[in-house]
């Protein structure tokens, strides 16, 4: 995509507002190969990455992490200077593996950038952080409210048994991936729904966490598997089918039968979600997602992730978006 000089320009001066009014660095890339023409300071990072069709969302400049490097300092700055090869799979729209990082699980880790979210990946959803722009869980058909409540069914009877995940029932585990794909397949999200700076709800296809946050999220609650936990977003989402009354600590383990509650009926659904990240940048438009997660037995990975590589049945998808 070739920006005109007039966007370019208006790009420019409102991405200049923005780093100052982040504290941005006066960053100089004189020394940058991927740089053509090297004015410096902040402009030449947002000039020279505009004249391709990149931009980026200014808080990213607060770290030097994303590339080569492996702490989380606040005191260090965003730079393609130590691995230039890295920034070039960014701006090809390659999904884009940028380092490994020490312990921090993805929410903890979105909340550098954004702000705590006050929650998992999974919780936010429904949770009093940001605005809900998007979302997979919304608008659920009565059928899918009812199989949802089915499931919900099974696994508050079996506690804490279900949260035993790759220990327990494989086919309610599997019933839970199944409705996933199947959300995220008949509810795709388009590149113009996500901004800079959004928080992105994502699925992640090899988690290992699948029912622990179904069950919270349709409880509203976080560390569910100590007592019943606490609550922390919406919910609960389903309802006993003879008293009408909502799900409470004191069924866990119980042989109850729920059905929807009116909350998840009148489409206000609850996020089962593993995984989140959010915008860093836009490459001709299409939003790049950084987040960090973990493959089994190794360290976490920070990656730089197009749109254009999820959807439904790959290894990430989009469950929802949110403006901080």
């Amino acid at each position: 995509m070739k920006i005109s000089k007039s966007k370019m320009k208006r790009i420019v001066k409102e991405s200049l507002k923005e780093y100052a009014d982040w504290g941005g660095p006066d960053l100089d890339l004189s020394d940058d190969p991927d740089v053509v023409n090297k004015p410096s300071g902040k402009e030449a990072v947002i000039q020279n990455a505009a004249k391709k069709g990149i931009i980026y969302w200014p808080p990213l400049f607060k770290y030097s992490t994303f590339l080569g490097k492996t702490d989380m300092s606040v005191n260090g700055y965003f730079t393609f200077r130590e691995h230039p090869d890295k920034s070039k799979e960014v701006h090809a729209g390659n999904a884009t593996p940028l380092f490994r990082s020490g312990p921090s699980g993805c929410a903890n880790w979105v909340g550098k950038f954004v702000g705590p979210l006050a929650a998992d990946a999974w919780t936010a959803h429904s949770n009093n952080f940001g605005s809900r722009k998007f979302s997979i869980f919304d608008g659920l058909s009565a059928k899918t409210c009812r199989q949802l409540a089915m499931y919900f069914t099974q696994c508050n009877k079996d506690y804490p048994d279900s949260l035993k995940e790759e220990g327990y029932k494989h086919y309610i585990r599997d019933h839970i991936r199944q409705a996933l794909r199947y959300l995220s397949k008949i509810k795709p999200v388009s590149a113009d729904m996500i901004e800079l700076g959004d928080v992105v709800g994502m699925i992640y296809n090899r988690s290992s966490h699948v029912v622990k946050p179904f069950m919270e999220g349709a409880t509203g609650r976080t560390s569910i598997q100590n007592a019943g936990g606490r609550a922390i977003s919406g919910g609960p989402y389903f309802i006993n089918a003879k008293t009408k009354n909502r799900w409470s600590v004191k069924d866990l383990g119980k042989d109850i039968k729920f059905i929807p509650g009116k909350t998840i009926l009148n489409g206000n659904g609850f996020g089962f979600n593993s995984h989140v990240g959010f915008c860093g940048a836009k490459v001709s438009g299409i939003p790049i997602i950084y987040h960090v997660y973990q493959k089994h037995g190794e360290n976490y990975l920070v990656s730089a992730t197009p749109l254009t590589v999820m959807g439904s049945g790959k290894k990430f998808s989009v469950a929802w978006v949110k403006k901080p």
